[in-house]
Protein backbone atom coordinates (compact mmCIF):
# COMPACT_ATOMS: atom_id res chain seq x y z
CA UNK A 1 0.00 0.00 0.00
CA UNK A 2 1.14 3.58 -1.14
CA UNK A 3 -0.98 5.18 1.81
CA UNK A 4 -0.31 5.39 4.73
CA UNK A 5 -3.60 4.75 6.02
CA UNK A 6 -3.60 4.35 9.97
CA UNK A 7 -1.84 8.21 9.98
CA UNK A 8 -4.33 9.51 7.47
CA UNK A 9 -7.69 7.47 8.85
CA UNK A 10 -6.95 6.85 12.48
CA UNK A 11 -10.37 5.23 13.36
CA UNK A 12 -9.76 2.05 11.46
CA UNK A 13 -7.67 -0.94 11.70
CA UNK A 14 -5.69 -2.02 8.06
CA UNK A 15 -4.08 -4.73 6.55
CA UNK A 16 -3.41 -6.30 3.22
CA UNK A 17 -4.15 -9.94 3.47
CA UNK A 18 -2.45 -10.12 -0.52
CA UNK A 19 -0.98 -8.09 -2.63
CA UNK A 20 -3.58 -5.53 -3.80
CA UNK A 21 -6.36 -6.00 -1.20
CA UNK A 22 -6.82 -3.29 1.13
CA UNK A 23 -8.61 -4.80 4.27
CA UNK A 24 -10.25 -1.87 6.49
CA UNK A 25 -12.10 -2.95 9.67
CA UNK A 26 -14.06 -0.85 12.20
CA UNK A 27 -12.64 -1.69 15.59
CA UNK A 28 -14.09 0.47 18.44
CA UNK A 29 -16.12 -0.23 21.36
CA UNK A 30 -19.91 -0.53 21.47
CA UNK A 31 -20.13 -2.95 18.38
CA UNK A 32 -17.32 -0.97 16.36
CA UNK A 33 -19.69 2.63 17.14
CA UNK A 34 -18.81 5.43 14.96
CA UNK A 35 -17.47 8.62 16.58
CA UNK A 36 -16.77 12.36 15.54
CA UNK A 37 -13.43 11.05 13.74
CA UNK A 38 -14.80 7.47 12.64
CA UNK A 39 -17.10 9.39 11.16
CA UNK A 40 -15.18 12.15 8.86
CA UNK A 41 -12.66 9.18 8.37
CA UNK A 42 -15.05 6.62 6.68
CA UNK A 43 -15.97 9.50 4.61
CA UNK A 44 -12.58 10.56 3.60
CA UNK A 45 -11.09 6.63 3.05
CA UNK A 46 -11.94 6.47 -0.02
CA UNK A 47 -10.54 9.12 -1.54
CA UNK A 48 -7.01 7.45 -0.79
CA UNK A 49 -8.19 4.37 -1.61
CA UNK A 50 -9.01 6.25 -5.07
CA UNK A 51 -5.49 7.53 -5.48
CA UNK A 52 -3.55 4.41 -4.05
CA UNK A 53 -2.09 2.68 -6.95
CA UNK A 54 -1.18 -0.33 -4.94
CA UNK A 55 -4.76 -1.21 -3.96
CA UNK A 56 -6.92 -3.12 -6.22
CA UNK A 57 -9.86 -3.69 -4.37
CA UNK A 58 -11.03 -2.90 -0.50
CA UNK A 59 -12.59 -4.69 1.75
CA UNK A 60 -15.25 -3.07 5.01
CA UNK A 61 -15.33 -5.59 7.70
CA UNK A 62 -16.20 -5.18 11.51
CA UNK A 63 -14.14 -6.48 14.33
CA UNK A 64 -16.07 -8.98 16.59
CA UNK A 65 -19.72 -10.13 16.64
CA UNK A 66 -20.62 -6.47 14.55
CA UNK A 67 -20.31 -5.11 11.16
CA UNK A 68 -20.98 -1.02 12.92
CA UNK A 69 -23.53 -0.23 15.66
CA UNK A 70 -24.04 3.26 14.24
CA UNK A 71 -22.88 6.93 15.55
CA UNK A 72 -21.73 6.83 19.44
CA UNK A 73 -23.02 8.57 22.13
CA UNK A 74 -19.76 11.06 21.51
CA UNK A 75 -21.07 11.77 17.84
CA UNK A 76 -25.10 12.06 18.76
CA UNK A 77 -24.38 14.28 21.57
CA UNK A 78 -22.07 16.80 19.68
CA UNK A 79 -25.09 17.31 17.41
CA UNK A 80 -27.63 17.82 19.94
CA UNK A 81 -26.76 21.50 21.13
CA UNK A 82 -24.54 22.09 18.00
CA UNK A 83 -25.78 23.39 14.67
CA UNK A 84 -22.72 23.68 13.07
CA UNK A 85 -22.08 20.21 14.08
CA UNK A 86 -25.12 19.08 13.36
CA UNK A 87 -24.32 20.51 9.70
CA UNK A 88 -20.70 19.33 9.68
CA UNK A 89 -22.03 15.68 9.81
CA UNK A 90 -24.85 15.59 7.72
CA UNK A 91 -22.10 16.97 5.40
CA UNK A 92 -19.85 13.93 5.91
CA UNK A 93 -22.57 11.79 5.14
CA UNK A 94 -23.16 13.43 1.73
CA UNK A 95 -19.54 12.78 0.98
CA UNK A 96 -19.80 9.20 2.43
CA UNK A 97 -21.97 8.69 -0.38
CA UNK A 98 -20.46 10.48 -2.94
CA UNK A 99 -16.59 9.20 -2.25
CA UNK A 100 -17.80 5.75 -2.06
CA UNK A 101 -19.79 6.15 -5.00
CA UNK A 102 -17.28 7.56 -6.99
CA UNK A 103 -14.66 5.33 -5.91
CA UNK A 104 -12.87 3.37 -9.00
CA UNK A 105 -11.73 0.59 -7.23
CA UNK A 106 -13.73 -2.43 -6.36
CA UNK A 107 -14.94 -2.36 -2.79
CA UNK A 108 -16.78 -5.30 -0.95
CA UNK A 109 -18.16 -5.41 2.45
CA UNK A 110 -18.18 -8.28 4.72
CA UNK A 111 -21.14 -7.38 7.03
CA UNK A 112 -22.55 -9.11 9.83
CA UNK A 113 -24.41 -8.47 12.95
CA UNK A 114 -25.62 -5.19 13.54
CA UNK A 115 -25.43 -2.75 10.71
CA UNK A 116 -26.44 0.83 11.42
CA UNK A 117 -25.49 4.79 10.47
CA UNK A 118 -22.49 5.55 8.81
CA UNK A 119 -21.45 1.76 8.91
CA UNK A 120 -24.73 0.70 7.36
CA UNK A 121 -24.22 3.29 4.29
CA UNK A 122 -20.41 2.26 3.45
CA UNK A 123 -21.38 -1.67 3.75
CA UNK A 124 -24.94 -1.03 1.64
CA UNK A 125 -23.11 1.49 -0.97
CA UNK A 126 -20.27 -1.03 -1.87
Amino acid sequence: MTADYATLHPSFTYDEPRPGVLRITFDAPGLNSVGPDAHRDIADVWLTVDRDPDVQVAILQGAGKGFSSGGSFDLIDGMIDDYDRRTEVMREARDLVWNVINCSKPIVSAMHGPAVGAGLVAGLLA
